[in-house]
C-alpha cells in the first residue's frame, strides 16, 4: 500500500511501503519519525532524498559514504548499538549530504550516519576518528 504526499520539493509523491522508515528516535533536529528513501534516479545513483513523510517539507539528500569515501567505517561503542538492529552485514549505511552553493562545498556528515534495516532506520554517533561533520565529497 503506497501513502500519498505532497511534498514541497517533489510535489505530489506515492511512497510505496519499500520507501517508507521509521525513525523510532528520530533524526537529530528534525521532527517526525517516519521516513521515505526516494531512489528515483536508480539503485546505482550517487544519491537519494531522505523525505519527512510526518512533514513534506522536509527533504535530505543522503548518499552510501562508501560512494565518496572507500573504507568508510561505522565505530559505534556497545550501548551505542541500537536495539533490534539485526546483522550488521544486513545494515544499510547512508549519510546525509549539505548540498549548498557549488558542488566543490558539498560536504556528507560521516559523524552521525544513519543505519537502515528491516524498515528502520537509526542515526547514531559514529566514533570512527576519521568521521567528521562536514567531510568534503569532492577534493579540492
Amino acid at each position: 500500500m503506497a501513502t500519498h504526499l505532497k511534498s514541497t520539493r517533489f510535489g505530489d509523491l506515492d511512497v510505496t511501503d519499500d520507501e517508507t522508515l521509521e525513525f523510532p528516535d528520530g533524526l537529530v533536529g528534525l521532527p517526525g519519525v517516519r521516513w521515505a528513501l526516494l531512489r528515483r534516479d536508480g539503485d546505482d545513483a550517487p544519491f537519494a532524498w531522505l523525505q519527512s513523510i510526518d512533514d513534506p517539507s522536509i527533504a535530505l539528500p543522503v548518499t552510501r559514504p562508501e560512494t565518496f569515501f572507500p573504507g568508510f567505517d561505522v565505530v559505534l561503542d556497545d550501548g551505542d548499538v541500537p536495539a533490534g538492529l539485526g546483522d550488521p552485514e544486513q545494515v544499510d549505511v547512508w549519510v546525509v549530504v549539505r548540498a549548498i552553493g557549488n558542488v566543490e562545498d558539498f560536504t556528507a556528515n560521516l559523524r552521525a550516519p544513519l543505519l537502515l534495516a528491516n524498515g528502520t532506520g537509526h542515526q547514531v554517533i559514529n566514533r570512527a576518528d576519521e568521521a567528521p561533520l562536514r567531510a568534503p565529497l569532492v577534493a579540492a
